[in-house]
Formats: structure tokens, C-alpha cells, sequence
């Protein structure tokens, strides 16, 4: 299965997430609301798919803290929107989102409905 293989550490997935970090900015999301979106859509998406992959650089990868890791990878320069938004993404974590994830997906189904 090509999620086994992934590797959300890898330098590729690092431009996704600086992507998707600029895309909610340019929507005008403040850094902390960029950051709470991310980990939003991270654990309503991609967040199992994500925290089990099981390629041989993963569980390497994953020796190293995360937050440890971003500060690391984001020191080069190449990614200045997950640099913008790093302190609010260290300052909160998913589980603590819960309600805001919540409220999210509820406020969007709600204008589906009619």
C-alpha cells in the first residue's frame, strides 16, 4: 500500500504543509487560526494515514519530536509560511482542538443541508 511507504517527514510533505499554511494566510487566517486549521484538516484527513506509516525512514524519522523536527527543517529557509505559523502550531496540538475540528465540520454541514 503506497501510504505504508509514505514519510510525512520528508521534504516533500514539508511543502505540502508550507502550501497549505500559505493558502490558509492568504485567506487571512491570523497565524494561531492557520495553525488550528492545519491541525485540523491534518487530523480530520490525513492524521491516521499519517501517524501510521511504517516506511523504513518513518519509525527513524519519528525518533525525533516533531515539533524538534519542523524547528530543524525549517531553519534552511525554503519553508516561510510553516516558519510563520511554527509558534502557534508549538503553542496547541490536535487533541486540543477537538472542539474547534468539530465545530468546523459542523458549521460546514449545516449550508450543505439546505
Amino acid at each position: 500500500m503506497a501510504a505504508q511507504d509514505a514519510n510525512p517527514r520528508s521534504a516533500g510533505a514539508l511543502r505540502v504543509i508550507d502550501a497549505l499554511l500559505r493558502a490558509l494566510l492568504d485567506a487571512g487566517l491570523t497565524e494561531e487560526a492557520a495553525a488550528r486549521s492545519y491541525r485540523s484538516l491534518l487530523g480530520m484527513l490525513l492524521g491516521s494515514v499519517l501517524t501510521r506509516t511504517t516506511g523504513t525512514g518513518a519509525k527513524a524519522a519519528r525518533a525525533e519530536p516533531v515539533v524538534a523536527y519542523f524547528r530543524r527543517m525549517v531553519a534552511a529557509g525554503e519553508l516561510p509560511s510553516l516558519q510563520r505559523v511554527l509558534p502557534a502550531l508549538e503553542s496547541g496540538d490536535c487533541v486540543q482542538d477537538f472542539e474547534y475540528q468539530l465545530e468546523l465540520l459542523i458549521g460546514g454541514l449545516a449550508p450543505a443541508r439546505g
